[in-house]
């Protein structure tokens, strides 16, 4: 028969009552995909009742799960299927690459010429037609020394439970470990406070609360508090925790200057960090007061400002011992109090200079600084962020080297502000410009002057210019 066959059922108009219907066994020709194979011994077929042919489009599969080098025999009893185009296929494993498969059977095979094969672990046999002209296949088979069905399944339940107690042991580590990490702060806080002389550790305190942020960047949060004495104060903490002496806290308590950010003290965050605790300036950067505000921040103020803040460097330059290094002087790092004085802040970045074998300061370290104070006085004079109008400078230092400066300077200067009509003044704000040229040629690297005691010289001649008296 076909792949298809009908079966009709019809009775007559009187029935025996001694009849009882009928029963018929059939057999559809399909299989139902993978058969795992324990047993030692067995039989495989595909073979239908006389008369009967297998459908074409079977793909079936058996395994044969022998231990890893052990024996497993086929020896086929039967085979008869369309030569080249229904296949029996051994495959050594599980896998059906091209590479594992060992044996290939199509066509019709005597009983003289019926295959035996023999094959270690793991074997799969594969039935795939694709007409339905054969009457099938059959195999007796033989596994040496079988695995056992239940081992992949005591593998998978291992990994289960091994998967559960590392979520378990995840979730403990999650919830210990602010308890830890607080801890590890306290002995770190400890140790900073024990390695830093009885002269240099700075006062704890406790903040009472926390109300804004003043300003942040990727490691740094700065915002203004209140301590528990009332005092409104500036707390600066870090998003990571240092493992070594805070040297930004060293080098603050080492460098008491008017014109420095004072540092009160310190304290500790939520979870234990240490945080440092400045004065709190009230009227904010030096930047954004000159972007904001410019117009009320006139020439006096600003050499008033050019002057404090130069005094701090040289204070750092010249009166510290080792010198240090701010490493990142700009308007942003200068905060101004109430009566615009000028103080220096930003320390993060700061380090003690470095020094050869005989002692000697690597000025180039401290150049660096000189041709970012050269900026700030360019900021000064024009009103413009240096990082955003290098037209300006550039303007203005070409401006300075010619011999009609007093007579083009003036289209460089702050627009919000009006050029002075007195000549000794506007001497002084040329003067201001050679000096910030003098500190800018140290960002070229090529040569390294002036030092910071040249700058201050050169500010207090403009001072004397402007014949104004400005606060110590």
């Amino acid at each position: 028969m076909g792949s298809e066959a009908y079966v009709a059922f019809s009775s007559g108009s009187q029935v025996p009552p001694q009849s009882k219907g009928w029963e018929i066994k059939y057999s559809a020709g399909l299989c139902d995909g993978t058969r795992d194979m324990y047993q030692r011994s067995g039989d495989i077929s595909y073979s239908l009742p006389t008369g009967f042919s297998y459908t074409e489009g079977l793909n079936c599969k058996w395994v044969l799960h022998g231990k890893p080098g052990t024996l497993v025999s086929l020896n086929f009893t039967h085979i008869n299927t369309s030569k080249d185009l229904d296949f029996l296929l051994i495959y050594n494993g599980t896998g059906e690459l091209m590479n594992d498969r060992l044996f290939n059977f199509s066509g019709i095979y005597s009983d003289n010429n019926l295959p035996r094969v023999n094959l270690t672990g793991k074997v799969t046999v594969i039935f795939k037609t694709q007409t339905e002209d054969g009457n099938g296949w059959s195999v007796n088979y033989y596994i040496s020394s079988p695995a056992n069905q239940y081992d992949s399944f005591k593998l998978i339940l291992v990994f289960v439970l091994v998967a559960i107690f590392m979520a378990f042991c995840l979730v403990v580590i999650i919830q210990t470990l602010p308890k830890w990490e607080k801890l590890l702060n306290k002995r770190e806080n400890e140790k900073i406070e024990s390695d830093l002389p009885n002269k240099l550790r700075s006062v704890k305190l406790e903040i009472e609360r926390e109300e804004y942020y003043i300003g942040s960047s990727p490691s740094v949060r700065v915002y203004r508090a209140i301590l528990t004495d009332g005092h409104v104060v500036a707390v600066k903490s870090l998003s990571h925790t240092r493992r070594e002496v805070p040297l930004e806290e060293e080098i603050l308590i080492k460098s008491s200057h008017p014109n420095i950010v004072s540092l009160i003290g310190y304290s500790h965050d939520k979870v234990g960090r240490r945080v440092l605790i400045f004065e709190f300036m009230t009227r904010g950067s030096l930047s954004s007061n000159l972007k904001e505000s410019g117009g009320v921040i006139g020439w006096e103020k600003r050499l008033t400002m050019a002057l404090q803040v130069s005094s701090a460097l040289q204070h750092l330059h010249m009166y510290s011992k080792p010198p240090i290094c701010h490493a990142n002087l700009n308007s942003k790092n200068i905060f101004l109090d109430d009566s615009w004085n000028a103080k220096l802040g930003g320390f993060g970045n700061a380090a003690h200079c470095r020094q050869d074998s005989l002692g000697r300061t690597n000025r180039t370290e401290m150049a660096k600084d000189v041709c970012n104070l050269g900026l700030l006085l360019m900021e000064l004079l024009t009103g413009k962020d240096m990082d955003e109008g290098y037209d300006s400078l550039f303007g203005l230092m070409e401006c300075i080297s010619e011999v009609n400066a007093l007579v083009k300077i003036h289209k460089f200067l702050d627009p919000r502000l009006e050029v002075p009509k007195e000549e000794s003044k506007y001497m002084g704000l040329v003067k201001l410009g050679e000096v910030a040229k003098w500190c800018v040629y140290n960002c070229r690297g090529e040569v390294i002057f002036p030092n910071i005691g040249d700058v201050v010289l050169g500010l207090n001649q403009v001072k004397q210019l402007f014949q104004v008296s400005f606060p110590h």
